[in-house]
């Protein structure tokens, strides 16, 4: 689904999708609060670019544990 300024928004299943992860390790880590989401009522969404953000910063922090 597209943004009102371009921004595709996902829904869980989006982003399990996306990600290639099951929606038990999506809800995990949004209970936990360690992917950025929100909610729209009881539902919740999240917005691509933080997805594709929250990301560089998980291939970082595994490349510095790799090297170090």
């Amino acid at each position: 689904m597209m943004g009102e300024y371009g921004n595709e928004i996902f829904n869980f299943d989006d982003v399990c999708k996306y990600l290639k992860i099951s929606k038990h390790t999506l809800y995990k880590y949004t209970q936990r609060k360690e992917i950025p989401a929100f909610r729209i009522g009881k539902e919740l969404r999240f917005r691509k670019e933080s997805i594709d953000k929250w990301l560089k910063t998980q291939e970082r922090k595994h490349m510095i544990k790799k090297k170090g």
